[in-house]
């Protein structure tokens, strides 16, 4: 049970004494603009006072004496959703269909998040295009291939639900307009550590449009049950009660306060903390040394508002690794995987002292793993990897589906103009041009090339990729370690709701997505999984924050 110590509240007929300043008895109504009051009784029901031991962990408490002030709420609904991506537009449609009124805010002037960027694909088992090419799958066949990446930091719980939902939820895609254009494998089902635990089997399926087609309906969906959207909105802080009760959220829109009232129940959907600093410092070392090809917005602010009433935190130290490279002018990086593609792609990693160092086409998240050691590398290729285009060889293909599609304009003209592609007429002054010894460049491409002739690699053993280094020009990307998104977050239960650090409900506070840790371990099971997960668990809130009964 909490311990509350601080500031101290006395009731008197007439007047409410704070901090030793006094309103009149108007103070003891809480009244909304939209004209939805609140009693006297109820309105110290969404009062909280100074901090709280939970567990051992101090934490503080919002200061209910900034609502006081204000003395109204700028706006009342059922359920405010935090965060509008592929997790917050499930977590909102499925509250307004379930009945109640639903508040979506987004702190960014564009909505989509991750999902806008992702390749639009989604894992999934048990379903109707598994069984159309007469693929026999099950839920539990996937729910132990996710178990097994997760090497004990996934909960069994949650990823059962996700497992058995996963099927549910492509259905549900499919009937808001989503189309599935593309089907296969899309992980590490092949690796030898998981193929032996379950037989490997196509689960990914990818959406027409990609990332930014698949928000598209899901945006559209929002927008035709006319969901309250604010965007440029940003959440700052929960508003609880004596109780422990998520009631509201203080946010900033525009250069003003607003003071949103849930009746039922508050809903964050924020994504990880890749481009906080701080945070990735103090939890994850492998992001902080590593570059983030997330969106820029993804800073960790609903994981901290949630912590700060006392929620525990799971995996935080993990990320789903991939080799990126800078883009300054996205706000982030992009990944650079093309050697991974299960086609005939002439293209290699070297250090800086010209020499391969690793296979290049091992799964994205055991490559990254690779850079973490390594630091820096360049890619090597040639005009035939560019002609497939800037997509092409940042995307990369693996086990025949696109991972992912954002970064690189379609010819690179514009990667090259800014330095961030290296081109030049042959090898020797391909080198010259990113610092390396041209001799040692030279001959470290020679010898791959006469290796992939005949489709052997003796130094590190590829089997897939293998191809000729030989069409002028020649091009470099320097590589570093970076990561699609944080894998850590709140601890949720199977409804979605959030969990203190004594693994208590804190009240009608629900959570899903990236915001979220243990549905996902050490490796990632492959490209879908988060909007999967994203899905299940915003579509489980959704609900049951509309099923709460409101608190006034």
């Amino acid at each position: 049970m909490g311990t509350f110590t601080g500031l101290l509240v006395n009731f008197a007929e007439k007047e409410l004494l704070v901090r030793g300043c006094s309103w009149g008895h108007q103070a003891l109504r809480l009244k909304a603009r939209d004209g939805v009051s609140v009693s006297r009784r109820n309105f110290m029901k969404g009062f909280i006072i100074g901090a709280a031991t939970v567990g051992g962990v101090t934490i503080l408490l919002p200061r209910f004496s900034e609502i006081l002030m204000h003395r109204t709420w700028d706006k009342v609904t059922d359920v405010v959703v935090i965060g509008f991506g592929c997790a917050g537009a499930a977590a909102a449609i499925e509250a307004h269909d379930t009945g109640a009124k639903a508040v979506l805010l987004e702190k960014e002037a564009e909505p989509g998040g991750s999902t806008a960027i992702c390749g639009g694909v989604i894992y999934a088992a048990g379903t109707l295009l598994q069984e159309k090419y007469g693929i026999h799958d099950s839920p539990n066949e996937m729910f132990k291939y996710w178990m097994a990446t997760g090497k004990g930091l996934n909960d069994p719980e949650l990823v059962r639900v996700i497992a058995d939902r996963s099927s549910e939820n492509v259905d549900w895609l499919l009937e808001l307009g989503a189309k599935a254009v593309f089907f296969g494998y899309s992980g590490a089902e092949f690796l030898p550590e998981f193929a032996a635990v379950t037989p490997p089997k196509p689960r990914g399926i990818k959406f027409e449009g990609e990332g930014a087609g698949l928000f598209k309906i899901l945006n559209n969906a929002v927008l035709e049950r006319k969901i309250e959207v604010l965007l440029e909105t940003k959440a700052i802080e929960l508003i609880v009660n004596t109780k422990r009760e998520v009631i509201g959220v203080k946010a900033e829109g525009k250069g003003k306060e607003l003071y949103i009232c849930a009746k039922k129940g508050v809903i964050i959907t924020t994504g990880g903390f890749g481009h906080n600093r701080k945070m990735l410092k103090d939890y994850s070392p492998k992001g902080y040394k590593s570059i983030s090809v997330n969106p820029a917005c993804n800073t960790g602010d609903g994981i901290q508002m949630a912590r700060a009433l006392g929620a525990d935190l799971k995996v935080m130290h993990e990320t789903i690794g991939v080799p990126g490279t800078e883009v300054s002018r996205l706000r982030r990086g992009v990944p650079v995987v093309a050697p991974s593609a299960g086609i005939d792609l002439p293209a290699i990693f070297v250090d800086k002292n010209g020499k391969r160092f690793v296979d290049e086409s091992l799964y994205y998240d055991y490559l990254n793993e690779v850079f973490l050691v390594q630091e820096t590398a360049f890619l090597i290729f040639d005009e035939s990897v560019r002609k497939i285009g800037g997509s092409g060889i940042i995307q990369g293909i693996t086990f025949g589906m696109s991972m992912i599609a954002l970064g690189f304009t379609n010819e690179m003209d514009e990667e090259i103009k800014e330095g961030i592609v290296v081109q030049a007429p042959t090898i020797k002054d391909l080198a010259t041009k990113i610092g390396l010894n041209p001799t040692e460049l030279e001959n470290t491409v020679n010898v791959f090339n006469e290796n992939a002739k005949s489709g052997v690699d003796p130094q590190f053993g590829r089997t897939r990729g293998l191809g000729i280094i030989k069409n002028p020009p020649f091009y470099a990307i320097e590589t570093r370690p970076a990561f699609f998104d944080t894998i850590g977050g709140v601890s949720i239960n199977v409804k979605a709701q959030v969990l203190d650090v004594s693994n208590k409900i804190i009240p009608r506070l629900y959570a899903a997505g990236r915001t979220t840790g243990g549905t996902i371990g050490e490796v990632y099971p492959g490209s879908g999984s988060d909007i999967q997960e994203g899905t299940c668990f915003g579509r489980i809130a959704g609900r049951n924050a509309a099923a709460e009964e409101s608190w006034f």
